[in-house]
C-alpha cells in the first residue's frame, strides 16, 4: 500500500504521542530516623530518643498512547497504523506539583521514506542502480544516486535518534521502581551489520557453492543490473553473498529482539517489550546508517590511495594551478594564452621605475606571479582623445589620468574539501632614486575610478598587501535560492546582487611621478632623468612642504621667440628650488633661536628660583640662631630691657613689642618678606616669550615671502605620451583586428560583470564557477631603505598607517596635477575580474 501511495505523494513516517496526567490522592506517613539518642538516668535507666518524619505523598495516575504511522502527501488524517500502543501507570511524587503535563498531544518527529519506497519493487527486491554514462557519476561515491542515498540515510540516523531519545529518555523514567533489566538501551553490538566493502577473488569452490545457491530465489536480495552468472570469476560480490548477509543480519536481528522481550515480560506500563523491541530496531537502523556512510567513504578512500600512488602525492590546490599552467601552454596561441601577471613601470626609451605584480603560491612555496587572460585596451591621451579616467583627491580636486588600461581573468583553482591556501598579495616593489604611486581601488563606472588606498613607493621600498578572496553564488545557485521569495524581496536580492558584481572589479592604478614632475615644473620629456638630487628635493618640497608648483615651475618668456635650451630651464627650477630651500632654512633657523633664546629664558628663571629658596632657607636658619639666642636672653635679663633691644634689633615698632615674643608671628614675618622678594625677582624676569603659535605664525609669514615672486602661467612644454600599441595577431586572427579595434575604442569595463554574468549561466553547465571579490586585508607589510647604504627594515602598516599614506600620496597628487588641473599621462590601470 505504502509502495503504490510513493507512485504519486510523498509518504512520511510519523511518530504520534499523547499523554495525560491526572492527581489521584494524598497519603501521609510517619517515617522512624534511623538513629536515635540514649539518656542514661542515675545509671539505672536509660531513655531512647528518636526522630519521627510525617512525609506526604502525592499519587498521579498517568495514561500515555503512541502510534507509528504513516501517510502521503501532507494529510495526516489518511494514515496508516503500523504499529500503537496504550499504557497507564502511577507515580508517585513528595511535592503537589504535577510530574507530567496535564494532558499533551505531540506530533513532529516526521521523517520521509518515499527514496527508501522507491528502490523496493513488488517482490520486496531492492532496485538500487548507479548510472555511469551520466555526466555527474565521477566515483563509486561521487555520483547522484549514492549522494540520494546518503541524505537519506543521514536524515534516517536523525529521525532514530530522536525517537530512540524520546523513548529512552521520556517515556522510560515514568516507570518507578521496575526492577527490570535495561541493557538492551546500549548500542548492540552483536547485531550483525551487512555493509560490508569487500572485494575478493572468486575460488573453484566458492563458484560451485554460489552457482547451487542461484539456483534458489531469495526472499530478499539485492538486485543488480548485469547478470551475476556472467560475472562469477569477477570481484563484486554476488546475489548469494548478499543474501547470506542478510540472512545473518536477520538472524541476529531476531535474536536480540527475543532477549530484549524476554528481559521485559514482566514489565507493565510504559516498559514493555513492544518499547524494548522498537528501541532495538532503531538503534540498529542508527548503525547500519553509519556503517553504509562509513563502507561509502572507505571505497572512495580506496580510489583516493591509489591515484595518490600513482601520482606519488597528493594534489592539492596549488599542484592544480601549476598544472593549468601547463594545460594552458598547450592549449592556448601565444598571443591570447594566460601570462604572469606582473608588469613594469616605466615610460617609453627609459628603464623601469619599479614592477607591479600579484603573487601566490608556487613551487616549493615560493611565491610566483599569478596567470591571467589579459585584454589590452588602447591607451589613452589627451593627444588621442581617448576615453580618460577619473577619481576624486577631495570633494574640490578630481584628477584624471589616461595611459594602458589592461582587464585581467583570474580563475582560482581550488578543491572543495581543501583549506584555502596561500593568500595572493598585490607586490610592488620601485628601484632606487625612482618612485611612482599606487592607488587600489574599484570601478564605478565607465570613467570613474573608485581609490580605497594610495601609497607613495619609492628608493628600493617592497610593499606586500595581501589580498583576500570572498566567493558570491553562481548564477544558477541565485536564481534558484530566490525562486520562492516575494518580488519584493527578489528586487531587493537582486539589486545587492548587482553591487556585490560590481564589487569584483578590483582596480590597481600605476601613476608615474617623474614624468609628472617634468610636466607640472614645465621642463621638456626626460630632463630629470639624471637629476637625482634635483628629483628628491622637489619630491620633499611637495610632500613635506605642501609647496605650491607654482613656485617651482619654470616661466618661459614670452617675448623669446627662440626658445630656451632644456638645461637652462632645468637650472632654472633649480635656483627656485634652492631659494625655496633657503628660506625654509631661514625659518627653521630663526626657529631654532627662538626656541634657544626660550631655554635660555627658562634655565635663568630657574636658577633664580633656586637662589631665592636658597635664600630663604638661609634667612630661617638665621631666624632660628636669634631665637635661640633670645630665649638664652629671657633667663639673664628682665622681660622689658630684653625685649626692648629685641625689637630694636629687628626695626619693629612699639605697638607690636607684645607679639614679638610669638614664635609663630616671627615665622610670618619670614614667609611674608620670602614671599615679596619672590614676586619681585618673577617681576624683573618676565621676558614675554613667544609662544608656539607665533612661532608657526611667523614660519607661515617667511614661506609666503615676496623675495620668490610666483610664477605666471606661460609656455607649456608638455610632452603627451605616444599612441598605444596595434594590437598584434596572427593569421587566424587578424581579419577580426577592425572588429577588436572599434570595440576596445569604446569598451565599457563597467559593464563587465553583466556580461560575465551571462556567461556564467550559458557556459557553466557544471555550475562550479563562482564570482569572486578582492579585497585588501587590514595588515600590509612594506620594507624600507632609510638610507641609500643602510639595510633594510620591514615595518608594518595597520589602519592608522595606512591612512596616514593615502593622505600622503594624495597631497602629491594635488601638487602634481594643480588641484586636477593637469591629467596624469603616464599611468596604467589594471582591472582583476576573479573566479573560483
Amino acid at each position: 500500500e505504502l509502495k503504490e501511495r510513493s507512485k504519486e505523494k510523498h509518504v512520511t513516517l510519523s511518530l504520534w504521542r499523547e499523554e495525560k496526567c491526572t492527581f489521584d490522592k494524598k497519603t501521609k506517613r510517619e517515617v522512624e530516623g534511623s538513629r536515635g539518642t540514649e539518656t542514661d538516668v542515675g545509671g539505672l535507666l536509660k531513655i531512647t530518643t528518636k526522630t519521627v518524619t510525617t512525609v506526604e505523598e502525592y499519587f498521579w495516575d498517568v495514561e500515555g498512547r503512541w502510534e507509528l504511522r504513516a501517510f502521503d502527501g501532507t494529510d495526516r488524517t489518511k494514515k496508516v497504523v503500523l504499529r500503537e500502543r496504550k499504557g497507564a501507570t502511577k507515580v508517585k511524587t513528595l511535592s503537589e506539583g504535577s510530574p507530567r503535563p496535564s494532558q499533551s498531544v505531540q506530533e513532529g518527529l516526521d521523517m520521509d521514506v518515499s527514496w527508501l519506497l522507491t528502490q523496493v519493487n513488488g517482490d520486496l527486491e531492492v532496485e538500487f542502480d548507479i548510472n555511469r554514462n551520466a555526466e555527474d557519476c565521477h566515483t563509486p561515491r561521487r555520483n547522484a544516486e549514492v549522494e540520494g542515498a546518503l541524505a537519506f540515510f543521514n536524515k534516517l540516523s536523525q529521525w532514530c535518534t530522536s525517537v530512540r531519545s524520546y523513548f529512552k529518555d521520556t517515556v522510560f523514567p515514568v516507570e518507578q521502581d521496575h526492577g527490570l533489566d535495561l541493557t538492551f538501551l546500549q548500542n548492540p553490538e552483536d547485531i550483525f551489520v551487512p555493509v560490508l566493502p569487500v572485494l575478493q577473488m572468486a575460488g573453484d569452490a566458492l563458484l560451485e557453492e554460489r552457482k547451487e545457491k542461484n539456483e534458489k530465489k531469495p526472499a530478499l536480495v539485492a538486485h543488480q543490473k548485469t547478470a551475476v552468472a556472467d560475472d562469477l570469476t569477477g570481484k563484486v560480490l554476488g546475489r548469494c553473498d548478499l543474501e547470506a548477509f542478510l540472512e545473518e543480519e536477520v538472524r541476529s536481528l531476531q535474536e536480540s529482539v527475543d532477549r530484549v522481550q524476554k528481559s521485559l515480560e514482566s514489565g507493565k506500563g510504559f516498559l514493555t517489550g513492544i518499547e524494548g523491541t522498537l528501541v532495538t530496531v532503531l538503534q540498529h537502523l542508527m548503525e547500519v546508517a553509519e556503517w553504509t556512510r562509513t563502507g561509502l567513504d572507505f571505497v572512495e578512500g580506496m580510489l583516493m590511495r591509489q591515484l595518490v600512488a600513482a601520482l606519488g602525492r597528493v594534489v592539492t590546490s596549488e599542484d592544480f594551478g601549476r598544472y593549468m599552467r601547463f594545460h594552458n601552454r598547450k592549449l592556448f596561441l601565444e598571443e591570447v594564452a594566460p601570462r604572469e601577471f606582473c608588469y613594469a613601470v616605466r615610460r617609453d626609451g627609459h628603464d623601469p621605475e619599479g614592477v607591479v605584480a600579484v603573487e601566490g603560491s608556487g613551487e616549493d612555496g615560493m611565491a610566483l606571479p599569478v596567470m591571467t587572460t589579459v585584454r589590452r585596451l588602447p591607451p589613452s591621451s589627451e593627444k588621442e582623445g581617448g576615453d580618460r579616467m577619473r577619481f576624486a583627491l577631495n570633494a574640490a580636486a578630481e584628477v584624471s589620468f589616461g595611459g594602458e588600461r589592461f582587464v585581467h581573468a583570474y580563475v582560482r583553482h581550488r578543491f572543495s574539501t581543501e583549506e584555502a591556501g596561500r593568500p595572493l598579495e598585490l607586490v610592488a616593489r620601485a628601484r632606487q632614486f625612482s618612485g611612482f604611486v599606487l592607488a587600489i581601488g574599484r570601478i564605478g563606472g565607465r570613467d570613474l575610478f573608485l581609490p580605497e588606498h594610495a601609497i607613495l613607493v619609492r628608493n628600493k621600498d617592497e610593499l606586500r598587501v595581501p589580498l583576500e578572496l570572498e566567493q558570491i553564488p553562481t548564477p544558477k545557485e541565485f536564481e534558484d535560492a530566490i525562486e520562492s521569495l516575494s518580488p519584493e524581496q527578489q528586487r531587493f536580492a537582486k539589486a545587492y546582487r548587482s553591487m556585490q558584481m560590481e564589487a569584483t572589479l578590483f582596480g590597481v592604478c600605476v601613476m608615474q611621478i617623474k614624468p609628472q614632475l617634468e610636466r607640472v615644473l614645465n621642463l621638456p620629456q626626460g630632463a630629470l632623468t639624471k637629476e637625482i638630487r634635483l628629483t628628491e628635493d622637489l619630491l620633499e618640497l611637495f610632500i613635506d612642504y605642501h609647496i605650491s608648483s607654482d613656485l617651482l615651475s619654470f616661466q618661459a618668456d614670452p617675448l623669446d621667440k627662440d626658445g630656451v635650451p632644456t638645461t637652462n630651464k632645468v637650472e632654472a627650477v633649480r635656483g627656485r628650488v634652492e631659494a625655496m630651500q633657503a628660506v625654509i632654512q631661514e625659518a627653521k633657523d630663526e626657529i631654532l633661536e627662538e626656541e634657544k633664546r626660550v631655554a635660555e629664558m627658562k634655565r635663568l628663571k630657574m636658577e633664580e628660583k633656586k637662589r631665592v629658596a636658597e635664600r630663604r632657607l638661609e634667612r630661617r636658619d638665621e631666624l632660628q640662631r636669634k631665637r635661640y639666642q633670645l630665649s638664652e636672653m629671657k633667663e639673664k635679663r628682665s622681660r622689658g630691657s630684653f625685649l626692648g633691644r629685641v625689637m630694636e634689633s629687628f626695626g619693629a615698632n612699639s605697638r607690636n613689642n607684645k607679639k614679638c615674643m610669638d614664635g609663630d608671628f616671627m615665622d610670618d614675618c619670614m614667609d611674608s618678606l620670602s614671599y615679596a622678594e619672590d614676586n619681585l625677582i618673577m617681576e624683573k624676569n618676565d621676558f614675554g616669550g613667544a609662544t608656539e603659535d607665533d612661532l608657526l605664525a611667523r614660519l607661515n609669514e617667511l614661506c609666503e615671502d615676496g623675495r620668490v615672486a610666483p610664477v605666471q602661467d606661460g609656455g607649456d612644454d608638455l610632452h603627451d605620451a605616444e599612441g598605444g600599441e596595434e594590437v598584434e595577431g596572427k593569421e587566424e586572427i587578424k581579419q577580426n583586428k577592425q572588429n577588436i579595434e572599434e570595440e576596445n575604442s569604446g569598451y565599457d569595463i563597467s559593464k563587465l560583470p553583466e556580461k560575465l554574468e551571462g556567461r556564467y549561466k550559458e557556459f557553466d553547465e557544471d555550475n562550479c564557477l563562482r564570482p569572486t571579490i578582492i579585497k585588501t586585508g587590514p595588515h600590509w607589510w612594506r620594507k624600507v631603505q632609510k638610507t641609500l647604504l643602510s639595510p633594510a627594515e620591514e615595518e608594518a602598516l595597520d589602519g592608522e598607517g595606512q591612512k596616514k599614506e593615502r593622505n600622503k600620496a594624495f597631497d602629491l597628487l594635488d601638487a602634481l596635477t594643480r588641484s586636477g588641473a593637469l591629467p596624469v599621462e603616464d599611468a596604467s590601470l589594471h582591472v582583476v575580474v576573479a573566479a573560483t
